[in-house]
């Protein structure tokens, strides 16, 4: 029987935290993908947590969003390294 994720811990999954990244910068699922050079189907994967992401993914999500790493793996609840969001 599949596992059914309850809303907490869906709330502390990284595809939680993707996706509240996502919408911290007002972006759709197509357009950080194409930021990020990767597919709309990848996006929507990690979010529903489907699928977990490479390194890679989460290492130019850190950089070209300046996202706080901590925040990613739920470590922290600051999303962005500083205060201003990284002009792109």
């Amino acid at each position: 029987m599949e596992k059914v994720m309850q809303d907490n811990d869906y709330k502390n999954s990284l595809g939680y935290r993707l996706s509240r990244i996502r919408f911290e910068f007002g972006l759709n699922k197509k357009q950080l993908a194409d930021k990020l050079y990767i597919s709309q189907q990848c996006i929507t994967r990690y979010e529903k947590n489907e699928r977990e992401p490479d390194y890679s993914y989460i290492l130019n999500l850190v950089d070209k969003c300046n996202v706080n790493l901590e925040y990613v793996f739920g470590k922290s609840d600051i999303i962005f390294n500083d205060k201003k969001k990284r002009e792109s």
